[in-house]
Order: C-alpha cells, then structure tokens, then sequence
C-alpha cells in the first residue's frame, strides 16, 4: 500500500477559529484512511468512521492514531450516511484494551463531495450531541470532514465550536 501524505488545509469558516494552545497529531494510518475514501468519483458514497487516539499534556495535545473505516452495517449513499455504532465500538474497545486504555473516542470522521467542506446543520447538531453524551470523559473532541481536495478539522470545547487552523495540525510524514 503506498504512503499518501496529504496536504491538511484549514479555513475558518463562520465560526471561531480555536485559539488556545493547541496540536492535533494526525498520524499516517489516519491519512491514509482519510485519502482512500475522498469521493472523487460521482458514484462515490459518504464514508464515515471513528477517530481513536489519546490525549496528552493536559488535553492540549489530541494524537488521532487510527480511523475506523465503513463497516457492512453503515448506511451510505451520495450525501449522507448513517454509523452503525455497534461495528465501529466493537473496533473501538478493541483499540481501547491493546493500548491499556489510553486509546479513546476522539471523534468522527466522514467525507463531503466538495473540495473544501464545511459541516452542514445536521453534522453540528451530531457533533453537538456526541459532545454532550462523552463530554465527562474529556472536554475536547475532533471532527473532520475529508473534502475532495481538503480535510478539515473542527473542535467542541466546552460545548463551542471552533476550526482548527492549520497551525494546529501535525502530521506524521514517511521517514
């Protein structure tokens, strides 16, 4: 399998821009993923999956190590999608126990048929309702939309949500 390293482009859009001190690690199993589900095809489906990492330095650091990609069970079509939670759990617990339970939910991941997405009302409400029902667990999680040319990252923190600039975001290079 080759080694795709994409280029992370982030925009603000209307909403804040994240601007405490702040890096998100996006490592190269997660671009991949992330690559091979662009839909740059017009018969291509949303995908979407689960983003497992951990976090580190009280919080201020978020490294996005794996991303749980379509299972069986998700529904896909052209502009929308439906996760299947159970399948992707399933992966998620497995992550959770071989890293002694430092890998957890970061997020979500799904793509938009757009060369540089934005989250539409229904993916900010979800967004919004996966921050209230694991915010106890952590106070930060990421979302990113893969776009046709561009991948972008959003962030919940204490129920706001802000773009992740590109400063903010790291990313693991073949050596």
């Amino acid at each position: 399998m080759s080694r795709y390293i994409g280029k992370i482009v982030m925009f603000v859009t209307n909403k804040a821009e994240y601007k405490k001190k702040f890096s998100l690690v996006v490592s190269k199993s997660v671009q991949e993923v992330f690559h091979n589900y662009r839909q740059t095809e017009l018969n291509h489906l949303e995908a979407c999956g689960v983003l497992i990492g951990n976090h580190k330095i009280n919080g201020n650091i978020i490294y996005l190590k794996f991303a749980t990609i379509p299972q069986t069970n998700d529904l896909r079509r052209k502009h929308s999608f439906k996760l299947d939670s159970s399948s992707h759990q399933s992966i998620l617990d497995k992550h959770f126990l071989i890293s002694k339970y430092e890998d957890v939910y970061i997020g979500t991941w799904h793509t938009h048929p757009e060369d540089n997405p934005k989250p539409s009302k229904i993916d900010i409400i979800d967004w919004k309702k996966q921050y209230k029902a694991n915010h106890q667990l952590f106070d930060k999680m990421i979302f990113a939309i893969i776009g046709i040319r561009n991948t972008n990252f959003w962030i919940i923190e204490n129920n706001n949500l802000s773009t992740l600039i590109k400063r903010s975001i790291k990313y693991e290079k073949d050596n």
